[in-house]
C-alpha cells in the first residue's frame, strides 16, 4: 500500500513540475504591455514566434530628476530569452534634435506566462543627477 502512494505521489509531483516548467517562459509570438513603477512609464515587449527572443520597446528612458522627457528615438536588438524565461538587454536613445547617444536603459527580467516581470536602469550621457532603477511588470494582451 505504501508503494502505491509513493507512487501516485511521485507521479502528481512530476506533473506539477513540468507544468511549472511549461509556465516558466513566454508565450511565442505574444506581445506583452506593462508600465515601470517609476514615473509609470509604459512598455511593450514582443516575444518571436519561436519565444527564443524579445523585442522590448520604451518610449523614453526612465528619469529620475526633475527634468522633463525629451523626444527620443530608440535603438536596439532583441534579446535572447533563457531556457528559464529570463532576459537581458539594453536601449540606446539619441535626442530627437541632437546628434549622438542621449541615454541608454538596461533592462533584465523573466517571463511566468502570462506576465514579465524585471528591472530598468537608466543611465543618461548627457545630464547629470537623472540615473536610477526602477521595476516593471508587464502583462500578456
Amino acid at each position: 500500500m505504501n508503494r502505491r502512494i509513493c507512487a501516485a505521489a511521485t507521479v502528481v509531483a512530476l506533473a506539477a513540475s513540468a507544468t511549472a516548467a511549461e509556465a516558466a517562459g513566454p508565450v511565442k509570438g505574444a506581445r506583452y504591455t506593462g508600465l515601470a513603477a517609476h514615473g509609470k512609464g509604459a512598455m511593450t515587449l514582443k516575444v518571436a514566434r519561436t519565444g527564443r527572443s524579445v523585442s522590448v520597446s520604451i518610449p523614453a528612458a526612465p528619469v529620475f530628476c526633475d527634468r522633463p522627457a525629451i523626444v527620443q528615438i530608440q535603438k536596439s536588438t532583441p534579446a535572447r530569452i533563457s531556457k528559464k524565461g529570463a532576459f537581458t538587454g539594453s536601449i540606446s536613445y539619441e535626442g530627437l534634435f541632437t546628434s549622438g547617444l542621449t541615454a541608454k536603459v538596461y533592462y533584465q527580467g523573466r517571463f511566468n506566462g502570462k506576465r514579465a516581470t524585471g528591472t530598468l536602469r537608466s543611465e543618461f550621457l548627457q545630464v547629470t543627477g537623472c540615473n536610477g532603477s526602477t521595476s516593471f511588470s508587464a502583462k500578456k494582451q
